[in-house]
C-alpha cells in the first residue's frame, strides 16, 4: 500500500491517527483525531506535537521513541483540545518512515458509579467504530466495482446503515446518547424498509 492509499484508508478510521516528522511537528492527522482535538486537518500541519500533549513528558517520550526506533505504549495520556478541554487517551508511538506514527485511543469520560450501564454502552460505542469504518470502506469499494444497479443499491444500504450506527456511537460518546429530534420523511423510511425486505434471502421451502 503506497503512502497516498494508506492515508486514504487511515482517514476513514475511527481511531485517532497522526504522523509526526523528525522535528516532532505534525505532518498529518486523520479526521477522527482532528475532531477530538478541535483542529482542522490542514491547520494542524506544522504544529508542534507539544501543542496536543498536556503531559510535559510527552515530547520527551516521543523523542526517545524516535531516537531508539522502538515502539512505546503510553497509558492515560492527557491531550489538549484547542478549546482547552482535556482528553484522556492511550497512545501507541512507533517509528514510521523518518518520523513517528501516533495511534490515539480516547477513553470515555468517567461516569458516576450509579450508571454502570451507561459506561458499558459508551465503551461499546468506542470499540464498534473501527469495524464500522472498515465495513463502510468495503461497501464503497463494492459499490464502485459491481456493474449491477441492484448490487450497487445494496452496497449503498450497507453504507447508510454503517453511517447510522456511526452517528449513534458518536451520540453515546459525546452527547450521552441524547436523542436528536427533527422532521422525518416517512416515505423515504418506508422505501428504505422495502429495499431491506427485498434484499433478505428467500427461506427454503419446508418439506411437507
Amino acid at each position: 500500500m503506497n503512502a497516498m492509499a494508506w492515508r486514504t484508508w487511515a482517514g476513514q478510521m475511527a481511531t485517532g491517527l497522526a504522523l509526526v516528522d523528525a522535528g516532532l511537528q505534525l505532518v498529518w492527522i486523520n479526521p477522527a483525531l482532528a475532531e477530538w482535538v478541535e483542529l482542522g486537518t490542514r491547520s494542524a500541519i506544522g504544529q508542534p506535537l507539544g501543542l496536543l500533549l498536556g503531559d510535559p513528558q510527552g515530547v520527551a517520550q516521543a523523542a526517545r521513541v524516535l531516537a531508539e526506533q522502538r515502539p512505546l505504549q503510553w497509558r492515560g495520556v492527557t491531550l489538549l483540545a484547542a478549546s482547552g478541554r482535556e482528553i484522556t487517551a492511550d497512545i501507541a508511538l512507533q517509528p514510521f518512515d523518518d518520523g513517528l506514527l501516533l495511534e490515539v485511543h480516547a477513553l470515555a469520560e468517567p461516569l458516576s458509579t450509579s450508571s454502570p450501564l451507561s459506561a458499558t454502552l459508551r465503551g461499546f460505542a468506542h470499540e464498534v467504530k473501527n469495524p464500522l469504518a472498515g465495513l463502510r470502506g468495503a461497501a464503497q469499494l463494492l459499490q464502485r466495482r459491481v456493474g449491477s444497479e441492484d448490487l450497487q443499491a445494496l452496497a449503498g444500504l450497507i453504507i447508510d446503515e454503517a453511517d447510522r450506527l456511526g452517528a449513534l456511537a458518536n451520540r453515546l460518546l459525546h452527547h450521552d446518547g441524547a436523542p436528536q429530534l427533527g422532521p422525518v420523511n416517512i416515505h423515504q423510511l418506508l422505501e428504505w424498509l422495502a429495499d431491506l425486505l427485498q434484499a433478505e434471502p428467500t427461506p427454503p421451502q419446508q418439506r411437507a
